[in-house]
């Protein structure tokens, strides 16, 4: 399906923080590494489900989501999704068609055991 830049800008409702990780050091040079807010965006936020969820290869016990934003060149795969409550660890960004104007960012959900 094909939607116009405006249509799609219109579904860029849900917010999402960007995070990477940061390494400090304390009062006796100990590394501390930290997750950082990077960057927040607007996004479209869908699950991955049903035919798209097996042509990923992904495994069932996993909750896979796409997001997909504006297009911006300093997001990367080693970075953390922020969205509400929920955490995601990055597996693979694309620049759609490679036109340079939105994004896919396709990302797994860190479940806590017991979740």
């Amino acid at each position: 399906m094909h939607y116009s830049n405006q249509a799609k800008t219109a579904q860029l409702n849900k917010r999402i923080t960007f995070q990477k990780m940061v390494v400090t050091t304390d009062k006796y040079d100990n590394e501390i590494k930290k997750l950082q807010d990077y960057k927040t965006v607007w996004a479209a936020a869908k699950n991955l489900h049903g035919q798209e969820f097996y042509a990923a290869g992904e495994e069932q016990s996993k909750r896979t989501a796409i997001f997909t934003i504006r297009y911006t060149n300093d997001i990367s795969n080693d970075m953390r999704i922020k969205f509400g409550d929920r955490s995601f660890n990055i597996s693979f960004v694309d620049d759609i068609k490679y036109q340079g104007e939105f994004m896919e960012v396709t990302a797994i959900e860190i479940v806590q055991e017991g979740d």
